[in-house]
């Protein structure tokens, strides 16, 4: 049986989580990137009606992209703040099996997130 926390044959929720984490060690990513809570969702919100907008409205892309903005709504009622903070909140896999628990997200919601 195939591990939950890997992705795929080749990748591992922690693989994927510390390229994340590397890049965030970037300056000018931070400064770009590093959005709080609540612009991630507003980003998020804006881009779906942008997209249904142009290419109709997809219930799977509504469903997508509904999941992740709970999860990014669940982390900001949990005293996270920015992006940076969320990825280090979920940086390994005992940190993230917390935040699921605490949370109550599903840990496909959290990895369509990351």
């Amino acid at each position: 049986m195939r591990d939950p926390w890997d992705w795929t044959e080749s990748t591992t929720y922690q693989y994927r989580v510390n390229r994340i984490r590397d890049r965030f060690r970037y300056r000018f990513v931070r400064e770009l990137f590093d959005l709080t809570m609540e612009q991630v969702i507003t980003f998020l919100q804006t881009r779906e009606r942008e997209m249904d907008f142009i290419f109709g409205i997809d219930p799977t892309r509504t469903e997508h992209v509904a999941g992740i903005t709970e999860v990014f709504r669940r982390a900001a009622e949990h005293d996270v703040a920015r992006l940076s903070e969320f990825v280090d909140r979920v940086s390994t896999r005992e940190r993230a099996r917390e935040f699921i628990a605490r949370a109550g997200i599903s840990l496909d919601d959290l990895k369509a997130t990351l």
